[in-house]
């Protein structure tokens, strides 16, 4: 990771988390600090390479206390974390004006005006709970 990369958005209180198993497409049991739990996972693709039995996984508590207590929102790759919540990648893709309010101006007038905003890829960082852009320097033209 580079140092003058900006961070999109942290997470609040990230647990580090061991991949029990996946109980069907829409929860999985981590092991929590010794204790098991179920967890909800938003993406409900197949993710069977991500998906592995004893894989770091990262989940945070839900303010919602129903089935599950813990939503999984990212897998451990390479040091890092393949963000795999489909609800926090949304968020985060939103226009964001307290992040650049340059950019969030720019993309909303395109959106307007018909222009197809697509992302280019996220990464979570276990080391400063934060949720980065890959390539975040990558020239956007808006025409």
């Amino acid at each position: 990771m580079k140092e003058e990369q900006k961070r999109i958005v942290r997470i609040d209180n990230p647990q580090e988390c061991r991949l029990i198993e996946r109980l069907n497409r829409f929860v999985v049991k981590v092991e929590i600090k010794g204790n098991y739990h179920p967890a909800h996972i938003t993406n409900t693709g197949r993710l069977s390479e991500l998906l592995v039995k004893g894989r770091q996984v990262f989940c945070f508590r839900t303010l919602n206390q129903g089935k599950t207590d813990y939503r999984l929102f990212a897998i451990e790759e390479c040091g890092l974390g393949a963000l795999i919540d489909t609800q926090l990648q949304m968020k985060v893709f939103k226009p964001n004006k307290a992040a650049d309010a340059e950019l969030h101006d720019a993309l909303k007038e395109a959106d307007k005006a018909g222009v197809e905003i697509r992302a280019i890829g996220l990464y979570y960082n276990p080391k400063d709970a934060g949720v980065y852009l890959f390539e975040p320097d990558l020239e956007v033209r808006i025409s």
